[in-house]
């Protein structure tokens, strides 16, 4: 495997892809440029938690089993080449060599008739018929033999002599059972050589079975095709889709203008263009991913049914007129990240009765909120500087605590909120726009010695101010 080869197959094992994760695993395991055993018990471990089943086999039978990667835990070895044999329906010649060798050798572990039982099942396996009974196990005959005899005499395990475990330490390949029956000293060796011959039987209807296997398995194999190419055909429409919405589009030519009802954006959109829901007038509600960042000017203006909106935190600027004439808008959240929002960007939400503007916002433009006639009720964040002009114009509000950060309150800034009955100033603006508060119930207010400067007509038409005290910075 060549190094651009590897860092693809990694990139889309670090994108999720299990299969791959495998590989990669296989690939620090066993390749010698690239070995890294400590990288390869880590996929391994990744995919396997992820159900791929060879990953659990070799994270079992060859990371946990033989500390490769990992310290040694024969516990751990146990479970994952157990959950790697629930999840195949059944065991392979590598799992059964394991097992075998975990009923054989390791201490704690020892059961004999079970090693026995894999070692039959590996000679169903790799049993050839063209030259006898052949193994690829590498026991020694005459050991397995005493084992055999010492099972038949009912002796325990404390008994029997380390023979499977000195099978294990032997290497390569053994003669036929049947080619030298010499080696069988008892009856119960014959009796396991006759069973096991039985097992030659079986072979053709094996085959047959896993001709079957084979087809089963082509056919799975093309629907995976043409699922993967279901998912490339789904992914392309996505790509296609989230294009489109990033688009920035004239007032009033909007592609979604046939939209009805809840309208999901497709998550990895990063931008909503320019008037890309504009006009959408049975829009009703619209779920933004978190890998929005910005919202473009009139994006959703005249969307008259939308009633609730939630701007994720993902979100840093909202576009002018933004939110303009949706006139059912009743509740919007504005998410922690987002530091502006701008120029009429909720202008004539007639029904909004309620807002919050976290701390994270920097700048608010002007008649931003201007004749919301339901509105009652804005917290405002701490790191506003500037109340822009027409912001609150006619909104029904009762009461406003204008921050410590803000400096200027600007032209008619909350003109015509008939229900402002109470104001607090912070403590450093310093200017004061013309008709800010002109028309409001205001009975009484406070200039701290900050302000330096109220425009004209400020607090004309106030009927029922009765009580001001003006702070010591007006001259």
């Amino acid at each position: 495997m060549t190094t651009k080869e590897f860092n693809d197959l990694l990139a889309k094992a670090e994108s999720g892809d299990v299969e791959a994760m495998n590989d990669v695993a296989r690939t620090y395991g066993w390749d010698k440029p690239f070995v890294d055993l400590e990288k390869a018990f880590y996929w391994f471990e990744k995919s396997a938690k992820l159900g791929h089943a060879n990953s659990m086999s070799n994270l079992g039978g060859w990371c946990y089993l033989y500390g490769n990667g990992v310290k040694k835990d024969i516990a751990k070895a146990v479970y994952w080449l157990t959950q790697s044999d629930m999840a195949q329906k059944g065991t392979t010649v590598w799992r059964m060599n394991r097992w075998t060798e975990i009923y054989g050798a390791i201490e704690g572990y020892i059961d004999y008739r079970k090693a026995i039982h894999w070692f039959h099942q590996i000679l169903e396996v790799e049993t050839d018929p063209q030259s006898g009974l052949y193994h690829k196990t590498g026991w020694n005959e005459q050991l397995l033999t005493k084992v055999f005899a010492a099972l038949k005499e009912g002796l325990s395990a404390a008994k029997v002599p380390a023979t499977l475990k000195d099978c294990l330490s032997q290497t390569g390949r053994t003669k036929s059972l049947f080619a030298k029956p010499v080696f069988f000293y008892s009856s119960q060796v014959i009796e396991e050589a006759k069973a096991i011959q039985k097992l030659l039987k079986k072979r053709e209807e094996r085959i047959k079975q896993e001709k079957l296997e084979k087809e089963r398995q082509a056919l799975i194999k093309k629907q995976e095709e043409e699922r993967q190419a279901l998912i490339i055909k789904q992914e392309k429409e996505r790509q296609t889709l989230i294009k489109k919405i990033e688009t920035d589009y004239e007032y009033g030519s909007s592609p979604f203008t046939d939209v009805k009802g809840n309208y999901d954006i497709p998550e990895g959109t990063t931008r909503i263009g320019n008037g890309v829901f504009n006009k959408c007038v049975g829009l009703t509600s619209i779920t933004i991913p978190n890998s929005v960042l910005s919202i473009g000017d009139y994006a959703f203006s005249d969307c008259n049914k939308l009633e609730s909106l939630k701007i994720p935190d993902s979100v840093t600027s909202i576009g002018k007129d933004a939110f303009t004439a949706c006139k059912w808008l009743k509740s919007v959240i504005i998410g922690n990240s987002v530091t502006k929002i701008g120029s009429g960007a909720f202008r004539y939400c007639y029904d909004l009765k309620a807002i919050t503007i976290p701390d994270s916002v920097l700048y608010i433009g002007g008649s931003a909120f201007r004749d919301c006639f339901s509105l009652k009720s804005v917290s405002l964040g701490k790191n506003i500087s500037t109340i822009a002009e027409y912001t609150f114009r006619e909104s029904d509000l009762s009461s406003i605590v204008i921050p410590d950060n803000v400096k200027t309150i600007g032209e008619a800034a909350f003109l015509e909120c008939k229900s402002l009955s109470s104001v607090v100033i912070g403590k450093n603006v310093t200017n004061i726009g013309s008709r800010a508060f002109w028309s409001s119930n205001l009975k009484s207010v406070k200039i701290p010695d900050s302000v330096i400067e109220i425009g004209e007509t400020a607090f004309a038409d106030c009927r029922g101010l009765t009580d001001v005290i003006i702070g010591n910075g007006l001259t």
